[in-house]
């Protein structure tokens, strides 16, 4: 299967990264000021033992590949006024097949600004992060259009247990024989949603489907490919995105 179009931008394969949801704001409309430094992570365990009470079990309804996210908002529910909003910043693109199902909203704290921040996001008009007056403060850019699959599945925020709140996605692309679902997770940073992770975690081919699964810890993931490989990922604070480090195990055979 060839996952070479991605949706919403970025592939993480080999420890790469390719641009999934490049920001579209050339620079950041306003400044809403920055958090106090924290000694730890947000969510962080400060004790064994409270690293070792972090169980496997999903913590996102909306996202059930996704384990140990401690949820502040999520959505399975795609809306067309969503589309209507996002449309005073970007228009939907009508040759898309996914511009009929709508787009979805989410009010959480994810950015620096005290307070919950609105997120839209949608398969064709890409992700917006409103202030609480409504004003644009963050965007990143939609995926193109790839086949009949193309969909937004849910969308939820967060914490993720590194230095900031992130927004979780999971989006849907191919067509009819062969798709795949991608895990997204993004940080709110400087005017731009960008990504700090991408990684299929459903891979369809036929009749057959692969299922994988990501598992937060305190400043690090572990990611099990639909093949059956495990990859521990680490959060870099100062490039705010994960690294791959170690292949935990081989793919299945």
């Amino acid at each position: 299967m060839k996952l070479t179009a991605l949706p919403l931008g970025v592939m993480m394969t080999a420890g790469a990264l390719a641009a999934f949801g490049v920001g579209w704001l050339t620079a950041p409309l306003g400044s809403h000021g920055a958090r106090e430094a924290r000694a730890a992570p947000v969510g962080a365990p400060k004790t064994t033992d409270e690293a070792e009470k972090l169980e496997a079990g999903p913590a996102s309804e909306a996202l059930p590949w996704l384990h140990n996210f401690a949820v502040q908002a999520e959505s399975t529910r795609a809306r067309s006024d969503v589309v209507d909003r996002m449309s005073r910043w970007r228009a939907p693109d009508a040759s898309c097949s996914a511009v009929a199902y709508g787009g979805f909203a989410i009010t959480a704290n994810v950015a620096d600004a005290a307070g919950d921040e609105e997120v839209l996001a949608s398969y064709t008009q890409g992700v917006l992060v409103l202030d609480a007056g409504g004003k644009l403060i963050a965007s990143a850019t939609a995926p193109g259009c790839n086949g009949s699959a193309d969909e937004i599945e849910a969308i939820a925020a967060g914490d993720a247990h590194v230095d900031r709140p992130v927004i979780a996605m999971a989006v849907t692309t191919g067509g009819h024989r062969e798709s795949a679902t991608w895990l997204v997770l993004y940080r709110v940073v400087g005017g731009l949603v960008t990504p700090a992770f991408s990684g299929v975690v459903e891979d369809h081919v036929g009749p057959r489907t692969r299922i994988g699964a990501v598992t937060l810890l305190p400043g690090a993931l572990l990611y099990q490919a639909p093949t059956g490989m495990q990859t521990l990922w680490v959060y870099s604070a100062e490039q705010q995105r994960y690294i791959e480090t170690a292949r935990v195990t081989p793919p299945a055979a």
